[in-house]
């Protein structure tokens, strides 16, 4: 029967590798980005452009609080010259597009404020989201690299 001790201690321990290894986190802030539910891979810290990472957000921040977990799209890393505008970010030739128009007014962000050019420091990393209720990096600025909880994948 596949409900004997032996099977059960082996389902055990399979989902007990598996929860130690993953987690499961909601998207933050109106849908922002491609999905609402996520698996994080709490093994998987490392950083690129175009990846979705978790993170722990570093300080305290407008509707954000220190230590909450965040899901955002790598726009840049320590050394990428990024281009931000209202239409979005551009690293090389990547653009990435996310309309600060619409989150600006709401809140009275100036867009001299947004648009700007930068270098990312070393050892921090710049994020976006993907839609214009998007309040992320170009908002708050980039975070350290040590604040990033792992890599993410949507899953719905």
């Amino acid at each position: 029967d596949w409900y004997s001790p032996v099977n059960i201690g082996f389902l055990i321990l399979i989902m007990g590798a598996f929860f130690c290894r993953f987690s499961f986190g909601y998207g933050l802030l109106y849908g922002c980005l491609p999905a609402d539910f996520y698996m994080i891979d709490h093994n998987d810290t490392s950083v690129r452009e175009g990846q979705l990472i978790a993170f722990n957000m570093p300080k305290t921040v407008r509707f954000i609080n220190k230590g909450e977990r965040v899901i955002k799209i790598v726009a840049g890393v320590g050394g990428d010259k990024l281009q931000i505008s209202m239409d979005g970010v551009k690293n090389g030739d990547r653009f990435y597009k996310v309309n600060a128009e619409r989150i600006s007014i709401k809140y009275k962000v100036k867009p001299e404020q947004i648009e700007r050019e930068i270098v990312i420091p070393e050892g921090e990393v710049f994020l976006v989201g993907q839609t214009d209720h998007s309040w992320d990096s170009r908002f708050w600025g980039p975070v350290k690299l040590n604040s990033v909880i792992g890599k993410t994948y949507a899953i719905f």
